[in-house]
């Protein structure tokens, strides 16, 4: 394609998801899983194939996350310049500042509205609209116009305007769009729907080239599926999702990125959004999940309809107290360890050491009707490689325990500026777990910078392992890595 005939590729990413579709940390339907990307990924793969250099993206209020999802616009070796409206619900006032040069194309097309290349490629020949017919016709979101023709669009169109302006269209400049050339996600049950395309069809741009072929899909490489666990084709399996032992997943099965799926879990024709926790007491089929919710969608009518409740919860609310038995016990071992704590701290005064912990201003709880978090002050020990040290601020934690501040099982104590950093979904499911004294060790524990992403996990994976074995395996976990730390520290 010439720099001179090269169209001048517009595409709006400013749709909300629909409102059926679980809650999302952003609103944007451009964001939605399709497949191994987003829809707007897949949208500049179909560019890319198509032979654009160049794509214009409009964003609105959300323009964040859509920029943060596309920095690296190298992947498709297009040029992406970045536009912005101050109302997402009315975009198209910006063409009309556009400097189109004389005889110039505009392909106007929209993020969350997937085609194929050929469908752009042919738009790129004529001014045509392309269309979808299903149980009706409908606009796919793309159409090519000429220079004078962009002055048809009123400013204060929104898109239900502009989609009846271009199913107005006159027949013979309709270019239809095949089943396997379109995917819009304007429902929950659209959305589930749409991954058929990707799931049964993993050619092309479909799966990126750095994914593992698996005999019943594929992965990211980034991705851990445990050996042990069964594996129904076609899956698709993001990074960073892991699939623990004797889960089971498929078929028709999307996993987005940081996916985790417990053993025992069982997994059918769902599609699993980013950042979800699938405990071992949950079968998801047909449906969406999304944090601690999954939205049921059977195919009745073509409608998206709930089964036993439209938004169920997939995970069992911990108790948030310790209870006057395991308090009782905090206080005998305090008693019992009381002479060791007052040597260690006349050992940490003439070492020139850190005498006694310090105190972090930490979320404790709130209940899941309440608006306002409650805080309380534990005590941790400070970052220092001192053995003494250390331990003077687990006897701190221990004194926490006694006085009902922290359970002996529980999450990781955040501050209020890391919990406002969490998800919604990922509040809801820690509103009512206290932090503990022993909390499961996340991947790379060992590190000094510990990722946030794996503490998330790790809390999410306690918040669903209630049986007295998981916590004597929790237990057995921490002790470990307690000796090792103390044999490391002499």
């Amino acid at each position: 394609m010439s720099f001179e005939n090269a169209p001048r590729v517009v595409i709006f990413m400013t749709a909300p998801r629909a409102v059926d579709i679980p809650c999302l940390d952003n609103s944007l339907a451009c964001l939605l899983t399709f497949g191994s990307a987003t829809f707007a990924e897949r949208v500049l793969d179909s560019c890319a194939l198509a032979g654009f250099r160049e794509v214009d993206i409009v964003l609105g209020e959300d323009s964040k996350c859509v920029q943060e999802a596309l920095k690296d616009d190298a992947r498709w070796g297009i040029k992406l310049n970045w536009h912005y409206v101050p109302v997402s619900a009315t975009p198209y006032a910006i063409l009309q500042r556009l400097a189109l040069r004389d005889g110039q194309r505009l392909l106007l097309g929209h993020g969350h509205q997937w085609v194929s290349d050929r469908i752009l490629f042919s738009l790129i020949k004529s001014c045509d609209v392309a269309m979808h017919i299903a149980k009706a016709v409908s606009w796919t979101g793309w159409l090519s116009m000429e220079r004078s023709s962009v002055a048809f669009i009123d400013p204060t169109m929104n898109f239900a305007a502009l989609s009846r302006l271009a199913a107005a269209t006159r027949p013979e400049r309709c270019l239809i769009a095949r089943y396997s050339e379109f995917a819009n996600p304007d429902s929950a049950l659209s959305l589930l729907l749409t991954q058929n395309l990707p799931l049964y069809d993993m050619t092309g741009d479909a799966v990126p080239e750095s994914w593992l072929r698996m005999s019943w899909g594929a992965m990211s490489p980034d991705a851990i599926v445990h050996p042990q666990s069964i594996m129904t084709g076609p899956i698709l399996v993001g990074p960073g999702c892991l699939i623990a032992r004797n889960a089971r997943v498929g078929p028709g099965v999307v996993l987005s990125p940081h996916a985790l799926i417990a053993q025992g879990a069982v997994v059918k024709g769902s599609l699993v959004l980013a950042n979800t926790y699938v405990d071992s007491r949950s079968v998801l089929e047909h449906c969406l999940a999304r944090g601690n919710t999954a939205q049921m969608c059977n195919r009745i009518g073509g409608q998206a309809a709930n089964s036993d409740g439209m938004n169920s919860s997939m995970l069992m609310a911990q108790p948030v107290s310790a209870g006057v038995f395991w308090q009782l016990l905090a206080a005998c071992l305090a008693l019992t360890f009381l002479p060791s704590f007052l040597l260690l701290l006349l050992w940490n005064y003439f070492s020139f050491q850190p005498f006694l912990w310090q105190k972090m201003r930490a979320v404790c709880f709130c209940r899941l009707d309440a608006g306002p978090l409650y805080c309380s002050d534990l005590r941790q020990p400070h970052l220092s490689s001192a053995r003494s040290v250390w331990l003077v601020g687990c006897y701190g934690a221990l004194l926490d325990v006694m006085q009902g501040r922290r359970s002996w099982f529980g999450m990781r104590p955040r501050t209020q500026t890391q919990w406002s950093r969490l998800g919604r979904d990922w509040q809801k499911l820690f509103l009512q777990m206290a932090p503990g004294f022993f909390y499961t060790p996340a991947w790379g524990d060992n590190n000094a910078a510990l990722d946030a992403d794996a503490q998330v996990a790790a809390n999410a994976y306690l918040a669903a392992q209630s049986s007295f074995e998981r916590r004597l395996s929790i237990f057995n976990t921490s002790a470990r890595k307690a000796f090792i730390r103390l044999n490391y520290l002499f």
